[in-house]
């Protein structure tokens, strides 16, 4: 008998992933523990259980996003036969093969036998109290002074965006639960303490000071009223574009008026703050993610295929900035972070095959997930594939602003919850081929 199923591992290392710190390791590399051993232990897990039954796994690889995903992958491994740094891009492929193992393949085996599926990142939401409350402390103790928040979270986090982002993420899964104590399979009378929780998640969301975070929450709460008014796919995907349309066909304008705003992001009043991330005239965070993103754009014209590589922009990208487009915190050694956007930093490490497959993903996700809600007779599974999407229509929104795919703290949110919307969707599937049998 093993000391601990694999289950239970599973949900201890969902628990302990927002607890993880830093440990800096020989030859400069670093790992987040004990989160990224404990995924590394479950990816060897499943990917073992694979070679010796695939046809256990049959039906969870060849579902779309899982397709998606594997071609995503393959891409990267192209990719990092051209990168220009080659063992940095083996090393990001790894990790994204332990996270696909561990965090998509195995949670959607695990959820299609369990009806309350949104208890995964439920666990990461207790884990996240620990980080919140000692952050807060310190805050406290400091006189909650507005010029410190950026590395109070240290050393669960690296700095407030990431926080910010991670606690934005599951604030959707708190309030559908705590609205739908069944989908946790609790009985109502632990109702208070899951608001308790919802509480001091927007308390340290709102002490993160991340622009980001609250307005990939208005987003997430957009896309609640549009699945409420049953905006179909291809309605969502035609407001898109119109949107899109007018912004490129007023791109001047907009870009008169961002330059016109002075507010700036260290203003303790939070709708200034918010208001800040339009400032392009001289917010030097705003500037310094512009002059990333023209690196990365300049990168990819000059490899617009393959890329540099995975994870190598930070190291790389420094000869591709200009004098006139820097800021006083901007650098050419390679020590201080990376493209600001998932887009741009697919763009530039892939080409444009990775940045089209990324987008693909991303829509293909949300179309599932719109499906499996639409399409599901049970309201327990309509809620948690709503949790999920609300869940991953943060990260999106993040990934416009920021990078944090490449770490455990978020991609643990993004996968678990394309894989609980896979694991409702093959359930939905399977469900719905039955009534029309008869069975």
């Amino acid at each position: 008998m093993p000391f601990i199923s694999k289950e239970w591992f599973y949900a201890l290392c969902i628990f302990l992933i927002p607890l993880s710190v830093g440990l800096d390791l020989p030859g400069g590399a670093s790992i987040s523990f004990p989160g990224e051993l404990m995924l590394a232990v479950l990816a060897g897990m499943v990917a073992f259980q694979i070679l010796l039954k695939p046809v256990n796994y049959k039906k969870i690889l060849v579902h779309p996003l899982s397709l998606l995903l594997l071609a995503e992958f393959i891409w990267m491994l192209i990719s990092s036969v051209f990168s220009e740094l080659p063992m940095v891009s083996i090393k990001r492929v790894i990790m994204k093969g332990i996270f696909l193992a561990s965090l998509y393949v195995f949670t959607i085996q695990w959820a299609e036998k369990d009806s309350n599926k949104i208890k995964y990142l439920f666990l990461y939401a207790l884990g996240l109290v620990i980080p919140i409350v000692y952050s807060e402390f310190r805050h406290y103790w400091l006189g909650m002074d507005f010029l410190v928040h950026v590395s109070l979270c240290k050393p669960f986090f690296d700095e407030h965006t990431i926080y910010g982002a991670a606690i934005a993420f599951v604030i959707p899964f708190v309030a559908v639960a705590a609205g739908n104590t069944q989908l946790l399979g609790i009985s109502k009378k632990y109702r208070i303490w899951i608001f308790a929780l919802l509480i001091l998640l927007i308390a340290g969301e709102y002490f993160a000071y991340s622009r980001a975070g609250v307005l990939s929450l208005m987003a997430s709460l957009i896309s609640y009223v549009f699945l409420k008014l049953n905006i179909q796919f291809k309605q969502l995907l035609i407001g898109l574009a119109c949107i899109l349309s007018l912004t490129f066909i007023f791109r001047s304008e907009i870009y008169s008026f961002t330059k016109s705003v002075s507010y700036q992001s260290n203003s303790a009043d939070v709708g200034e703050h918010l208001l800040s991330a339009l400032n392009l005239d001289n917010n030097v965070s705003n500037l310094e993610r512009v002059n990333r993103w023209k690196c990365a754009v300049r990168m990819f014209e000059a490899r617009p295929i393959t890329g540099f590589g995975p994870g190598t922009f930070q190291f790389v990208y420094g000869p591709f900035q200009k004098i006139d487009e820097m800021t006083r915190i901007s650098t050419t050694k390679g020590d201080k972070g990376n493209a600001h956007s998932e887009i741009f930093m697919s763009l530039s490490e892939t080409g444009l095959p990775g940045l089209l497959l990324n987008l693909i993903l991303i829509f293909a996700v949300i179309g599932v997930a719109m499906r499996a809600y639409y399409n599901s007779k049970n309201i327990v599974a309509k809620k948690v594939v709503m949790a999920a999407l609300l869940g991953f229509v943060t990260s999106v929104v993040h990934g416009l602003f920021n990078s944090f795919l490449d770490q455990d703290k978020i991609a643990s949110l993004v996968f678990t919850s394309m894989a609980i919307i896979v694991a409702v969707d093959l359930s939905t599937r399977e469900n719905k081929i039955a009534d029309e049998k008869g069975l």
